[in-house]
């Protein structure tokens, strides 16, 4: 093998890992998105809930 080909592998590793990373980077998005919808789902029917009992 040589130093050129020890380098693209390298490189194709590397960028493997990057997009590895960018896939879960975007799973935890959206994960924390939708706890940050439930939250507000949360907050819209308490909010509701309170505005009856006043």
């Amino acid at each position: 093998m040589t130093s050129s080909q020890g380098e693209d592998i390298g490189q194709r590793l590397e960028a493997k890992h990057l997009q590895a990373a960018e896939q879960k980077r975007l799973c935890i998005m959206a994960k924390a998105q939708m706890g940050l919808s439930k939250l507000d789902d949360y907050y819209d029917v308490i909010f509701h809930h309170l505005r009856l009992q006043s």
